[in-house]
């Protein structure tokens, strides 16, 4: 993975031979457990070989044209590898970031309707992370986008305040979910 704003992109979905021998699937097998896979942004050079937005940026999304195949074959190679879900972070970054979905009408709708479309495709579960309410309000179509986290980002205290995104969630009939606060650990069962 690179970095983009402080952010990972990624450009493949692979473990450090050195750190993980074996890879993703010995990963999930010794957790026991399927992954659900995160990609807030991808790289420009990515194993799918997919131009992404905005143009001549370093990393980015697929067109809006290209969401649907981009995303199946995404979604297809995390199934491969123990994925059964999908986690699209920064939202309201993507949406500010990148130009065209400000300037072409339906631009980030289409995108979303490709992933959302993708998703149904492979039987893969979405969850929206940090998105504006206008992308909130797309999940009304789109079935296997499932959940939204309703903190804010991890990274401070205010990650409690989930009461109002709730409702709003609830009443679109999405399930909000939470971060845990980095560095807490549940409590092992002895």
């Amino acid at each position: 993975m690179k970095y983009f704003s402080g952010v990972k992109c990624v450009n493949k979905w692979e473990l450090p031979a050195d750190t993980y021998p074996g890879g993703l699937d010995s990963f999930r097998q010794a957790w026991g457990t399927p992954m659900l896979l995160y990609g807030p942004y991808f790289c420009e050079e990515n194993q799918w070989s997919e131009p992404l937005l905005p143009q001549g940026a370093d990393a980015g999304v697929p067109h809006p044209e290209r969401s649907e195949a981009f995303y199946t074959e995404v979604f297809k190679y995390a199934h491969q590898h123990g994925g059964y879900s999908y986690e699209v972070d920064f939202m309201s970054e993507l949406y500010l970031g990148i130009p065209e979905f400000r300037r072409s009408f339906d631009a980030s709708t289409t995108w979303l309707r490709g992933m959302g479309a993708a998703g149904a495709a492979t039987q893969t579960a979405i969850q929206f992370c940090m998105m504006h309410p206008n992308d909130l309000l797309t999940t009304l179509e789109l079935d296997w986008v499932t959940n939204g986290r309703a903190s804010p980002d991890y990274a401070g205290p205010a990650n409690t305040f989930i009461g109002s995104s709730s409702l709003l969630f609830w009443a679109v009939g999405m399930r909000p979910s939470k971060v845990r606060p980095s560095g807490f650990l549940p409590a092992s069962s002895a």
